[in-house]
């Protein structure tokens, strides 16, 4: 897994990043669809990206334009409310397989 700079922030500069730069979906209700500020790019899907990119923050930032922090503040939210994201992907997964 490549190094990411998210566990040498500390608690108080995480959950600002978090503050600032995850935003409720205006067009889709719950934290699971929360969104990275002004873009439509979920949580979700960085953490989707991140988990095909070996966990690269620089690479993923990069790949999708945004600061790293921002994808840190990501991973932070994801932590945060991974129950939900969990059962979000399981139910996405058993409506594919339907």
């Amino acid at each position: 897994m490549a190094a990411t700079s998210v566990n040498e922030k500390s608690a108080d500069t995480m959950d600002a990043l978090v503050e600032y730069w995850i935003v409720r979906d205006p067009y889709k209700p719950g934290r699971h669809n929360a969104v990275i500020r002004d873009s439509r790019t979920h949580v979700w899907a960085i953490i989707a990206d991140l988990e095909g990119n070996d966990w690269d923050v620089a690479s993923t930032a990069r790949a999708r334009d945004f600061p790293e922090e921002a994808i840190g503040a990501a991973i932070a939210f994801h932590d945060r409310y991974r129950t939900l994201f969990d059962a979000d992907r399981l139910l996405r997964e058993e409506e594919w397989n339907s």
